[in-house]
């Protein structure tokens, strides 16, 4: 009996001693940017300054053509799943086919953010990508327009993006089935 309850003291002070972690405390993941998948490649042929780091706890990406019109469309990425690591696809994988290549030969500078959660968390996406449009300004310069769009996830996003920050914005594609009627 003796050794039961020395067993109990035991894991009692434990569980005192010894703090929960972060996941446990707030019920969600150790956020984290992986940062190796945040560099990446200019298209071949396209004079393009390729910008990458961490702002705000979310990773990002910026690109702006050498023929910059003065323009800025921020792009909203879909579902990344529940992990706790924030990560970036291939530039060819974030984009619907041919996008990017659109935007850098028009002249628009583009960027986008992991966010700083997964899940489906439509409002930190939308935060997030806000943030970043206010972070372009130091890194770029203040754009003439501003415009979003987004697929999937990213579309739901866009589309909150618009109606919350409709000052910010000149307009918005948000492509997402959660924005449409049900024969979508």
């Amino acid at each position: 009996m003796k050794r039961v309850l020395g067993l109990v003291a035991v894991v009692m002070l434990l569980a005192v001693l010894v703090p929960p972690t972060a996941e446990a405390q707030s019920g969600e993941p150790d956020w984290y940017v992986d940062e190796s998948s945040l560099p990446f490649d200019g298209l071949p042929g396209v004079d393009a300054e390729q910008m990458w780091g961490i702002h705000q706890n979310a990773g990002y990406r910026v690109e702006v053509p050498a023929n910059w019109n003065g323009d800025l469309i921020m792009f909203a990425h879909g579902f990344r799943g529940e992990d706790a690591r924030l990560f970036f696809n291939e530039p060819g994988d974030e984009f619907p086919e041919g996008f990017r290549e659109w935007m850098l030969a028009e002249g628009y500078a583009w960027a986008m953010s992991t966010y700083s959660k997964n899940s489906y968390n439509v409002s930190q996406g939308v935060k997030d990508t806000h943030g970043l449009s206010r972070r372009f300004n130091g890194l770029v310069g203040k754009p003439d327009n501003v415009y979003i769009a987004g697929y999937s996830m990213g579309g739901h996003i866009t589309a909150v993006s618009a109606e919350r920050y409709g000052n910010t914005y000149s307009g918005a594609m948000p492509m997402c089935g959660v924005v449409g009627d049900y024969a979508l």
